[in-house]
């Protein structure tokens, strides 16, 4: 099979993965909405910044290194498993160790046996990284799909049971760790690969000298990402920071896994040519041009309607949290463009820029949220928006370097779709309550026909990246 075929199936599928956990995680997140209060997901934001590092050391960077290796042996996968393995203990037994100062830093003492009990998840994934890598290589994102779909399904089902029954809080950390396990089951139930003891110190130091630099800037972005929700936390009340981080996860359930399925497949697609810069630079533009052909859209779309959807789907005691969500679309509108240009860095093998543009976006960061911190959530959040079209234009300036593509190409790539779905989104906004409809019958209504007048736009101005898109669909069902 063709690399285009093959990448096309691959994304087809990937993005089927995707959107049926999403939809399961649209479903469970609104009946945990009903069960739960604010104060229980902001005891989860409490947690998130030390849960992610704790995750980032435990990967380390070792699962993009064998990625992007174009040959990789039975023995180097032997010697990675045991590495994450053990840099996973390392981690979980730092954040039992760490969890009562975090518990006295936020003034909660329940956070000590939270932040312990959930680490394990640290551990259960240290155990499932090579079997995702083993897969990724080979594309099979079929098989990911038979495994997390279900494991979705059950886990949800026993967070649901557990919030029935007032555990509270504690059904969001009963399906952090269901799933963990569940999915580390399933994959080693579908894989016959199984680790031999052996220790390759070669092997150590050829992807720890990429992944090590991956690490540091995880660490880095992963500050950038979760201080908001414990500054909130610390410095507003637990019910805020409950509001961000449920807005949060909204956003990530309807975009985020879709922006990472994208970014999933085209990693080791890309990492496949990447030593042809003509062919690697057309291929990019492609990817860039779909990704932003569908995200921009429902992200925009989903801003413009923030209002009416959350008084349609939760009870009131979240809708506060629609002001939140709207300003979080605003800000995370460029993030596969973000996306996107960091991998042309990893497909490089350029971890050293990539850890540079880490430290120049978390400083601009850091240096907004202090001037924003003592004005207010939405103002802190606005500060966000800010930082990540600043970000952009760091992000973008290495891809002018290392494929030559410019800011005007990449401008000529996104901008049609930007400015289509951006135009529509604000109809949609300032059309809102003209016919006094029911919140749920308005959001379908302006949803629906947001959808329909995109792609017809997109039809009648022959945008480039609505070929792409169909090309890719009719290669899959000719296929089939």
């Amino acid at each position: 099979m063709s690399l285009s075929k093959k990448t096309t199936i691959s994304v087809i599928w990937s993005f089927s993965e995707q959107l049926g956990r999403r939809a399961i995680s649209v479903l469970v997140t609104l009946l945990l909405a009903y069960f739960l209060a604010p104060e229980d997901f902001g005891l989860l934001a409490m947690m998130a910044l030390f849960l992610a590092m704790a995750t980032n050391v435990m990967d380390s960077g070792v699962k993009e290194a064998l990625i992007r290796l174009p040959n990789v042996s039975d023995s180097d996968l032997s010697a990675a498993f045991f590495l994450n393995l053990s840099l996973g203990f390392i981690a979980y037994i730092a954040l039992c160790l760490v969890a009562p100062w975090v518990a006295n830093f936020y003034h909660e003492p329940r956070l000590t046996a939270l932040l312990q009990v959930s680490g394990l998840v640290v551990v259960v994934n240290a155990f499932q990284v090579i079997q995702v890598v083993i897969m990724t290589r080979k594309l099979d994102f079929k098989s990911q799909v038979k495994i997390t779909l279900p494991a979705a399904m059950i886990s949800g089902v026993i967070a649901i049971s557990m919030g029935y029954w007032g555990f509270g809080v504690w059904a969001l950390i009963g399906q952090m760790i269901s799933s963990s396990v569940l999915i580390t089951v399933f994959f080693w139930i579908k894989s016959d690969w199984r680790p031999r003891l052996v220790i390759n110190y070669s092997f150590f130091s050829q992807i720890l000298d990429f992944g090590y630099k991956l690490f540091i800037s995880g660490v880095l972005s992963i500050l950038a990402k979760n201080i908001f929700s414990a500054v909130i936390a610390k410095f507003y009340s637990t019910t805020s920071a409950g509001l961000y981080y449920f807005s949060e996860k909204i956003l990530d359930v309807l975009m985020g896994q879709l922006v990472y399925a994208i970014q999933n497949v085209t990693y080791p697609v890309l990492s496949s040519i990447q030593n042809d810069s003509s062919r690697l630079k057309s291929a990019y533009r492609r990817v860039l041009g779909v990704s932003v052909f569908i995200i921009f859209p429902i992200i925009l779309i989903a801003a413009a309607l923030a209002e009416p959807l959350f008084k349609a789907v939760f009870s009131e005691k979240w809708w506060g949290a629609s002001s939140y969500f709207q300003i979080m679309c605003l800000g995370f509108v460029l993030y596969p463009l973000h996306a996107i240009n960091l991998n042309i860095l990893k497909v490089r093998g350029r971890s050293d820029l990539f850890l540079k543009l880490e430290i120049i976006k978390v400083s601009i960061s850091i240096l907004i949220l202090t001037i924003t911190l003592h004005k207010g959530v939405e103002a802190i959040l606005l500060g966000q928006v800010l930082a990540s079209f600043i970000a952009y234009f760091c992000n973008s300036y290495y891809s002018i370097k290392l494929i030559d593509y410019s800011l005007a190409e990449q401008f000529v790539d996104f901008a049609p779709s930007f400015m289509l779905a951006a135009l529509i989104s604000l109809v949609i906004y300032f059309s809102q309550g003209l016919l006094q409809l029911h919140y749920m019958i308005e959001v379908i209504l302006f949803a629906i026909l947001g959808a329909l007048s995109y792609l017809a736009f997109a039809y009648y101005l022959k945008l480039n990246a609505f070929s792409d898109l169909k090309a890719f669909i009719l290669a899959s069902i000719k296929r089939e």
